[in-house]
C-alpha cells in the first residue's frame, strides 16, 4: 500500500554567488566558466525555512571563493529550536585569528543551548558533544 510521500519545501532563489548570471563572477578559470553554485542556471534551490548566511552576509562569496557555509546560495537552513549566540565567535560566524568559519557553530553564528560549553565545577570547560 503506497502512500503519498511529501517532499520537503524548497525556495528557488537567484544565485547569490553569480547574481543570477550563471557564470563565474571572478573569471577565475575563464570568462565563460559556469558558476559553481548554480551550475550555470542562475537559480538555486534551498530548503525552507531559510535565512541569510551570517558568514558571507548573503553575498554567497568569501574573498573570490564560494562561501564554505552556504555554498554560494547566500542563505542557510534556519537552525531549529532555541539558539543562542556562539560563545566562541560571539555570533560573527568566523574565527578571528584565521577568518575561517567558526568550528563551534560551523559558521552559523548560533548554537543550540545544550552545545554551549558547561563548567564541570573545577573551572575547566566540559563540552558534552566533544570526545
Amino acid at each position: 500500500m503506497g502512500g503519498l510521500k511529501l517532499l520537503p519545501a524548497k525556495d528557488i532563489l537567484t544565485c547569490a554567488f553569480c547574481v543570477g548570471k550563471g557564470t563565474d563572477p571572478f573569471n577565475v578559470m575563464s570568462s565563460r566558466s559556469v558558476c559553481g553554485s548554480c551550475n550555470g542556471r542562475g537559480k538555486v534551490e534551498v530548503p525552507v525555512p531559510n535565512e541569510r548566511c551570517t558568514y558571507c552576509g548573503g553575498s554567497g562569496s568569501h574573498k573570490t571563493f564560494r562561501c564554505p557555509v552556504c555554498g554560494g546560495a547566500g542563505v542557510v537552513v534556519v537552525t531549529p529550536g532555541p539558539t543562542s549566540l556562539c560563545p566562541d565567535c560571539g555570533g560573527s560566524a568566523f574565527e578571528a585569528s584565521s577568518g575561517l568559519p567558526c568550528l563551534a557553530c560551523h559558521g552559523r553564528g548560533v548554537v543550540h543551548p545544550q552545545r554551549v560549553a558547561m563548567s564541570n565545577g573545577s573551572g575547566a570547560k566540559n563540552d558534552r558533544n566533544s570526545r
